[in-house]
């Protein structure tokens, strides 16, 4: 008789199993349930993904709760964020219907029509295109009142092709990720806003938003560079793309112009490119870096803080914890309008837009604490 060698289970996964079998028991002693919660509890503070949803999802229904009193909500949405993360899906699902929730609190406002105005209630006016223009944007108000943000692009894709699994997949995913930018939004007070983005991928080497695949001889010789640049900046940079798997978007040796060169950096968690549904969310997030806005999340060696929940009454539907927002910008999430309107600003002004200030942007964008 043949016989397969199953795996030795240990550690976080053990205290899993021993845990799942337990609850799962229908006919478990209340005791066999305060043994199941403590090793379900020990593996999810041991990392464990399925047990951090577990303990997340139980908590989020309000079947446990917290004995110091702590926000029993933040917590279990902090808990699926990790198990997200680490590529637990169910944990991703419960996370969109709580976003799907949270979202449909939001109120609705009036639609004024009429050429798109600002704050001031100036009308905005855009402009930008040209060869020395990266994306071209473009400004219009038909006869019915309907603004339209016009968005043209041209990618151009610096890659290996031996090291990419399926470039056509890679290449839609990217471009998945940029479309979600289009649509319809509300700014400046209840104004309309369609956004249309038209992208060609034409080899040209100049007047182009550039996808440089970290991989193969692409990474080698990107690696290669920053290691020749004797600066903080090009050594923290090489150390983000080849040591923490990050991706990210170069828009200029000091800060976004319209006119600065823009290249997305891509990169994955786990240095391979078959993750298409990553690849999306990677680009959804570079590209609004391209557009000219900066990150949302905490980052202490960037000198990055963060924004505590309550600075924005308009953000606050898109909480998941203390300083973390289910947003484009926070590493993944909704595009929302006030993203919308900082998008405006920065090619209206040609300033990029801050949620916090960085090393080069030093003030917010006017778009945040308007309540829209």
């Amino acid at each position: 008789m043949e016989t397969t060698n199953q795996p030795t289970l240990t550690g976080p996964e053990l205290w899993r199993e021993q845990a799942k079998q337990l609850l799962s028991s229908a006919n478990r002693t209340s005791e066999e349930r305060r043994e199941g919660l403590g090793l379900m509890n020990k593996a999810c503070n041991a990392g464990d993904p399925e047990a951090m949803y577990f303990i997340g999802n139980q908590l989020l229904v309000g079947r446990l709760r917290l004995k110091n009193g702590d926000n029993s909500t933040e917590h279990a949405v902090a808990l699926l964020c990790r198990a997200a993360k680490a590529g637990f899906l169910p944990a991703r699902t419960q996370l969109l219907a709580f976003r799907r929730k949270r979202r449909r609190q939001i109120p609705k406002q009036e639609h004024p029509t009429g050429p798109l105005a600002g704050f001031d209630g100036k009308e905005i006016r855009i402009n930008r295109t040209g060869l020395r223009t990266p994306v071209d944007a473009v400004l219009t108000c038909d006869e019915n009142g309907r603004n339209v943000l016009t968005l043209s692009l041209n990618l151009f894709f610096l890659e290996d092709e031996a090291c990419i699994p399926d470039t056509e997949a890679l290449h839609r995913a990217v471009v998945g990720g940029i479309m979600c930018w289009a649509g319809d939004y509300t700014v400046f007070g209840g104004q309309q806003l369609h956004v249309d983005i038209r992208i060609t991928t034409e080899p040209r080497f100049f007047d182009n938003v550039m996808v440089a695949v970290m991989c193969g001889v692409v990474a080698e010789k990107m690696e290669k560079t920053f290691g020749m640049i004797p600066t903080k900046n090009a050594k923290n940079t090489r150390d983000l793309l080849f040591r923490q798997n990050r991706a990210l978007a170069a828009t200029g040796r000091k800060k976004w112009t319209v006119r600065s060169r823009k290249i997305i950096c891509l990169q994955t968690r786990s240095g391979r490119f078959d993750d298409y549904g990553e690849i999306t969310r990677i680009a959804k997030h570079e590209f609004g870096h391209v557009l000219g806005l900066g990150d949302l999340y905490a980052e202490q060696e960037r000198g990055l803080e963060g924004v505590p929940a309550g600075t924005y009454p308009e953000l606050d539907a898109y909480v998941l914890t203390e300083r973390g927002y289910d947003l484009v910008m926070c590493n993944e999430g909704a595009i929302t309008d006030n993203d919308m309107e900082m998008v405006v600003l920065a090619f209206s002004k040609d300033q990029p837009q801050a949620y916090q200030p960085d090393r080069y942007v030093k003030i917010v964008s006017e778009a945040l604490g308007k309540g829209n």
